[in-house]
């Protein structure tokens, strides 16, 4: 017997289809490093998060801005954190994987988002 998950069908599964994004990928970083004088390896450290430290300092003030709703996004963490997840790939920034998912779900659960700081001015 044959089960399908969400999303297979018969023009391929999901394990094809992200196959095939990698791939994809894999061409996009080649005409990035060709493009900008960058090697693979450079292109990769952007695509990639290695150092979760140094990047998620980066990633706080998108965080801050675009997230509007503290109940929203706490409602997302204690969700995601129920899942056992192996990559997390946002539709924009880097990629997490391994023990960076749980990192940035930690992480993202403590940010206090949906919060306009104003300066005084009228």
């Amino acid at each position: 017997m044959s089960v399908m998950s969400a999303g297979e069908s018969e023009q391929g599964s999901m394990s094809e289809r992200f196959r095939s994004l990698v791939q994809l990928n894999e061409s996009i970083k080649d005409v990035l490093a060709l493009s900008y004088g960058l090697n693979t390896m450079s292109i990769n450290a952007i695509v990639v998060v290695n150092d979760f430290d140094t990047h998620i300092k980066a990633a706080e003030g998108f965080h801050r801005r675009w997230m509007g709703s503290n109940e929203a996004k706490n409602d997302w963490c204690e969700r995601a954190s129920q899942m056992q997840i192996d990559m997390l790939c946002p539709q924009h920034g880097s990629v997490y994987q391994g023990k960076d998912v749980e990192r940035f779900i930690n992480w993202f659960a403590d940010l206090k988002v949906g919060v306009l700081k104003h300066n005084g001015a009228s």
